[in-house]
Order: structure tokens, then C-alpha cells, then sequence
């Protein structure tokens, strides 16, 4: 059943900007079991669904930047300590800030951003090192900025602490 509830979310169309993640790459950033894994899996797909009536949605969408409660939450959903729940809270965090503020802008009619990087890339074994080179570029609201290939919107890669600064017509230099 597990499977095929998985199976299904993967059909449905993944929006641009945010990455397409594997259980195994999970594992592997989190240090987690592959059921941990694919769990986290299913959880991310519906996050990227947006669709804010299911149960682990509600949840992230609900706690916002509460990374304590979220962090609780997550550490007895995926049965992992509060430590490794965390970075996974601070994940899902970047995921639900993005999109929601991915709306936000739409309705305002905001349509171009400015990367700003912080320490994103510079750290040591950081694996979002292509970052540095991005902050000053404009990228879409809707699409994120062509990255290693990929399109990608700031803070949604794993380990990645980068933002975007609104362009407002009129108000920007």
C-alpha cells in the first residue's frame, strides 16, 4: 500500500524550483534508515503537492518557522532522535516558507527576485557549493534560477541557507 500511495504522488507533475529528491539521497543527507527515508520521501511529495488538507502537510504548513514543534513532531513520525528531526524540521521549514511565500508574491504581482546568498557553499563539505556564484542574479518567483542544470529556488536544497529578496517595480534601483 506504502508503495503504491508513493507510486501515485510520483506521477503527479513536480513543480519547477524545487529539487526532485530520492529516499536515497535522504538516507544519505540525514543519516536515516530507508524506511526513515522513505517516509521523509512521501512526506517532501506532498509537500510539493501543496496540497495543505493532508495530515503531514497540516503539520508543516501549521508549525511554520515553530522548528521546536516541528522538530518534536517529525522525531516521533519518522522514530529518529530530536537532533536528526531537527534538520529535517529546518528542511521541511525552507519547503513550506518558500511556497508560502511563493504565494504571496504571486498575489502581489511580484514576479523577479535577487538571490542572496549566506554561508550557503562555504562551509566545509557543503554540498550546494554552485550557490556562491548565484547571489546578485535575478531569478522567477514561479521557476527559481537554472542551477547545475536544474531549476532551483533558494533555501529549498538540502543544506541550503540561501534567500531571495523581492524586485518591486518602481521601488528598485
Amino acid at each position: 500500500m506504502f508503495s503504491a500511495m508513493l507510486n501515485l504522488l510520483k506521477r503527479k507533475e513536480h513543480p519547477k524550483g524545487y529539487p526532485k529528491y530520492s529516499a536515497k539521497e535522504f538516507e544519505k543527507f540525514f543519516a536515516l534508515d530507508k524506511e526513515q527515508s522513505k517516509k521523509l520521501e512521501s512526506d517532501y511529495l506532498l509537500l510539493l503537492q501543496f496540497d495543505n488538507k493532508s495530515d503531514f502537510s497540516e503539520l508543516a504548513f501549521g508549525a511554520g518557522r515553530d522548528l521546536f514543534k516541528l522538530s518534536t513532531s517529525l522525531a516521533s513520525r519518522y522514530g529518529v532522535p530530536k537532533t536528526r528531526a531537527g534538520a529535517v524540521a529546518h528542511f521541511f521549514a525552507n519547503i513550506t516558507t518558500t511556497r508560502n511565500d511563493q504565494i504571496s508574491k504571486q498575489k502581489l504581482g511580484i514576479s523577479t527576485c535577487i538571490w542572496k546568498t549566506s554561508v550557503c557553499g562555504m562551509r566545509k563539505n557543503d554540498p550546494n557549493i554552485s550557490h556562491v556564484s548565484l547571489s546578485g542574479q535575478a531569478y522567477n518567483v514561479n521557476t527559481g534560477l537554472l542551477v547545475d542544470g536544474n531549476y532551483l529556488l533558494p533555501g529549498v536544497a538540502l543544506g541550503c541557507t540561501c534567500n531571495g529578496r523581492s524586485v518591486i517595480p518602481g521601488f528598485d534601483d
